[in-house]
This record gives structure tokens, sequence and C-alpha cells, in this order.
């Protein structure tokens, strides 16, 4: 684990003003990132890391339960082959954070799946 990384992990679990000291944050063992084309004319292209706790929380199930390669798998199976499913109408639910107010990070998929209507 990185240096800054680290720091921000023991930042993020320093003690409340109340003194109560929170359990250290577990970063998420695979990062998951997602590279797109909106709907916008003239996009350039998004690349963009998902933050969504479950996607972390998978993880790091599925490491103690599969192993590396295993939870390696899983996650691609979930997050590339469900999620992305030509089955489903995919959209993103991004967001920033005050200090990087231009770079947008994915929180969320919803997926519903594609109705077969006629017209």
């Amino acid at each position: 684990m990185g240096c800054g990384r680290t720091r921000k992990i023991d930042k993020a679990s320093a003690p409340d003003l109340f003194g109560t000291s929170l359990k250290p944050l577990q970063p998420a063992p695979f990062a998951v990132k997602y590279r797109y084309h909106c709907e916008s004319a003239g996009c350039g292209g998004h690349n963009q890391k998902v933050l969504d706790w479950e996607a972390g929380q998978a993880g790091r199930k599925w490491l103690r339960e599969y192993g590396d390669a295993g939870a390696r798998e899983a996650m691609l199976k979930k997050w590339r082959d469900e999620m992305l499913s030509p089955d489903n109408d995919v959209h993103f639910y991004v967001g920033n954070q005050n200090a990087h107010r231009r770079s947008f990070s994915v929180l969320g998929v919803w997926r519903p799946r594609l109705e077969n209507a006629l017209f």
C-alpha cells in the first residue's frame, strides 16, 4: 500500500470530536473502471473508476473465498459481463469531489432490463 493511500486511510479513521476511534478502512482490493462514450455530442470518451461500496465489499469477500485468481474472475463476471449485459439498459451514476470538480467517478450502476417492445 502506498504512502498517500495509507495517509488517507489513517486520516479517514482518525478519532472524531468525541474521542472514539474507528476501525481503519480497508481499501478495495481491486480497481474497477469503466471506459465508455456518453451520449453528449463530441464525447471523447470517459475512463472512470467505480467507487461503489458493493464492488469493494465483493472484492474483499471473493478474495477470502476464492483466492486472487478466482476473485478476479468473479469481479469480471459481475462488473463486466452481468452489469454491461446487452440485455440491460446501462446508466452510470457519476459524481465528483469539491477538490476535484472536473474529475468524475462512477458511484453506481443502474441497469434495468431492456423490454422487447414492438413499435
